[in-house]
């Protein structure tokens, strides 16, 4: 995302896709309270992979001093002076020409944080220690924080535009791009987890748990993780219920409480686990809009979510399912 910084305050603007600068305090993105510049004073937008500046004022826009001609649209360049007012009061410079993007904008620091551009799935404040997930719903085309160490669905909320959420101390707030990207999201074929066919092979000793995916754009390799088996402990849990018959909408519950003793993590491991996995099916599924989660919870109590499945202990098959029904 675009930066301006303004050279009497040091405010740095993060620019929306197409953003305007002007007085009209309805009407623009960036509100300049002086007399003399206009409601709609100026627009920079992206177009074609650059930034470009419209003047649309009465008294005049400036580039590196040289006024603009209005309506004309200018391709901006890194340390560009932009002035909005021939004073010198309003003057911006060009501080980053990044594509757009959603961001967390750090608000409160001691430690000089910087904006981390955001990817579709992502653990702060970092993939060791994490307290929250920030998660971009493909669907519902929002993004969702979770808090891990609460077994709570009200952990879980909507992050709206211009919204903080505080990570250990330090608030941030998520600034949408505002890039136009329907065409993308309509044209993208929805899959869901009955799409993919899961192997899983695993050591004898069970100390080591291999993942591989077969998907729709081929088979993907999920390497070695200690989250994988999790996963695969979850799916050995829903063998057991379709053994028994239990209703599909049933299937494979876990209570936590249980799930927590039987691995030997308390509930805040088991929740970075679980965002470990969701993560990495987000990161190597991203060219495909997944309707549901890997792992799916409800208040205490989570199940796997996967109809076709397989696992190999040694090498040999242990258990293979397709479509829920043992083979």
């Amino acid at each position: 995302m675009a930066i301006l910084l303004a050279q009497n305050s040091k405010i740095k603007t993060y620019l929306y896709a197409h953003h305007s600068f002007g007085r009209y305090i309805y009407s623009v993105d960036t509100v300049i309270s002086d007399p003399v510049v206009s409601k709609i004073h100026m627009t920079i937008e992206w177009h074609n992979n650059q930034w470009l500046l419209r003047d649309l004022s009465r008294n005049g826009t400036w580039l590196n001093n040289k006024k603009l001609i209005t309506d004309q649209l200018i391709a901006l360049k890194l340390g560009d002076c932009i002035s909005i007012t021939h004073d010198g009061k309003n003057n911006y410079t060009v501080e980053n020409l990044s594509a757009p993007c959603d961001l967390l904008i750090p608000i409160t620091s001691t430690d000089k944080s910087k904006a981390i551009e955001l990817k579709l799935y992502h653990l702060l404040p970092c993939d060791e220690s994490p307290t929250v997930a920030i998660i971009f719903d493909k669907i519902e085309s929002c993004w969702y924080v979770e808090y891990l160490n609460s077994d709570s669905l009200l952990s879980s909320h909507k992050l709206e535009d211009n919204g903080y959420i505080d990570i250990n101390g330090q608030r941030w707030q998520l600034k949408l791009s505002h890039l136009e990207n329907e065409t993308q999201i309509y044209n993208t074929q929805e899959y869901t987890v009955d799409d993919l066919e899961l192997t899983f092979d695993i050591s004898l000793d069970e100390e080591t748990t291999y993942l591989k995916l077969t998907s729709p754009k081929g088979i993907i390799d999920f390497k070695t993780y200690i989250h994988h088996y999790l996963t695969l402990h979850l799916a050995r849990c829903k063998v057991k219920d379709i053994k028994t018959e239990i209703n599909t909408d049933l299937l494979g519950w876990v209570n936590t409480e249980s799930l927590c003793k039987d691995l030997g993590v308390d509930i805040y491991h088991l929740n970075i686990q679980i965002h470990r996995i969701r993560k990495q099916f987000y990161d190597l599924l991203s060219d495909l809009v997944i309707s549901e989660n890997i792992i799916e919870r409800r208040k205490k109590h989570v199940r796997f979510t996967g109809s076709a499945f397989q696992v190999y202990k040694g090498k040999q098959l242990e258990f293979s399912i397709n479509n829920n029904l043992i083979l």
